[in-house]
C-alpha cells in the first residue's frame, strides 16, 4: 500500500472513532443515564454510625426484675446486664428500632426506641404477667345428717324398768335429725313377736300403749322421716330398748 492510502485509511478510523464517541454521548445525554465514576483508589470506604441501647425489663406487679427475658431487634439480641434486670444492644447502627420483649409467664411487649451515636437509647418496661386461672375450690364435704330419738315410759324411767304383766305402758319417742325435730312412724315390738302397731308422730311425738303379756325386751323403730333423710343414712332407727322381766 502507498503512503497516501495509508494515510487515507488512518483517517478514516480517526473519524470513525470520533463520529462512536459522539453517538454514544449523545444517547447518554437522551436517556438520562448518569456517568459512574470509579472510586478514587487509596480512598477508605465509608464509615457506619454506631450507638448502643439498655432496656430495663421489670414485673408489673412487683417491680422486680425479669432475668429470663428475650430481647429482639432487626435480627440483633439483647444481652442481659447484670441481675438488675438490665438487656443491652452494644455496638448497632444508629437509628431508631422496635424491639420484642418476651418472657415465659408474661404478656409480649414492643419497645420503640431511638439510639444515636453519643446518644445511647434508654428504656424501662413494665411485662405484665399473664393471667393464670383461679384454682377450682374443692368441694366442701355435705356433712352427714345424724339421726337421732329418744323414749321414755309412764313410769318415768329410761329402760330397763320392771313393770307387772298386762300393765299399760306409754312409750313416748322423739326422733331429732341434725338436731331438729322431725316426723315419722313409731313401731313398738317385742322380741317374742308382740306389736303395738303403727302410730304417727304428732309434733315430733309418738305415744304408743302397750300391755305385756310375758316377759321380753321391748323396742322402738322410728320410720319414714319427714323430711327424706340424704342418701346413706337409714330411715329406720333403734331409739331405745325396755325390759320387762317376769314377775
Amino acid at each position: 500500500m502507498s503512503d497516501k492510502k495509508k494515510f487515507n485509511a488512518g483517517l478514516l478510523l480517526v473519524f470513525g472513532v470520533l463520529a462512536g464517541y459522539g453517538a454514544l454521548t449523545y444517547l447518554s445525554q437522551r436517556l438520562g443515564a448518569a456517568v459512574v465514576q470509579p472510586p478514587t483508589p487509596g480512598l477508605p470506604p465509608p464509615t457506619i454510625s454506631l450507638a448502643d441501647i439498655a432496656i430495663t425489663v421489670l414485673d408489673d406487679h412487683t417491680n422486680a426484675p425479669i432475668l429470663t427475658a428475650r430481647l429482639t431487634a432487626d435480627g440483633f439480641i439483647g444481652k442481659l446486664d447484670g441481675p438488675s434486670g438490665v438487656y443491652l444492644f452494644n455496638d448497632i447502627p444508629e437509628g431508631t428500632y422496635s424491639v420484642l420483649i418476651e418472657a415465659v409467664g408474661y404478656n409480649a411487649q414492643i419497645a420503640t426506641v431511638t439510639a444515636l451515636t453519643g446518644s445511647p437509647g434508654f428504656r424501662t418496661v413494665y411485662l405484665v404477667p399473664t393471667a393464670v386461672p383461679a384454682p377450682t375450690p374443692a368441694p366442701t364435704p355435705t356433712p352427714s345428717p345424724i339421726l337421732s330419738a329418744s323414749l321414755t315410759t309412764s313410769l318415768g324411767f329410761q329402760s330397763p324398768v320392771t313393770i307387772n304383766l298386762g300393765t299399760i305402758v306409754e312409750f313416748t319417742v322423739a326422733a331429732q335429725l341434725n338436731g331438729q325435730l322431725v316426723n315419722g312412724f313409731v313401731d313398738v315390738n317385742s322380741d317374742h313377736g308382740e306389736v303395738s302397731g303403727r302410730v304417727e308422730m304428732v309434733n315430733s311425738i309418738a305415744k304408743v300403749f302397750v300391755a305385756p303379756r310375758i316377759s321380753a325386751t321391748w323396742r322402738a323403730i322410728v320410720n319414714q322421716i319427714t323430711p327424706v333423710v340424704a342418701s346413706g343414712i337409714s330411715n329406720g332407727i333403734l331409739v331405745n330398748v325396755l325390759t320387762v322381766p317376769a314377775v
